[in-house]
């Protein structure tokens, strides 16, 4: 996750395809004009929540998280 707007968003671009190139899957979810962090305050700006519902979706498709139960789901 990472902003367009973040100072080290070259970084984050770079590692995800360092990651690409060992043959790991990788994916970058990044919001133009955001800033560093921005993914810490959902409730204050809407694409926070966009952000951590992005990783929410990634873990759950991994199987160690995709196979366990949300609270409250029986």
């Amino acid at each position: 996750v990472g902003g367009g707007e973040d100072p080290i968003i070259g970084d984050n671009r770079a590692f995800v395809e360092a990651l690409r190139s060992a043959g790991v899957s990788a994916n970058l979810y990044e919001r133009a004009g955001m800033p560093h962090g921005y993914y810490f305050f959902p409730g204050l700006v809407p694409e926070g929540g966009e952000a951590m519902e992005a990783v929410a979706k990634f873990l759950l498709s991994l199987p160690a998280f995709g196979a366990v139960e949300s609270p409250g789901s029986q």
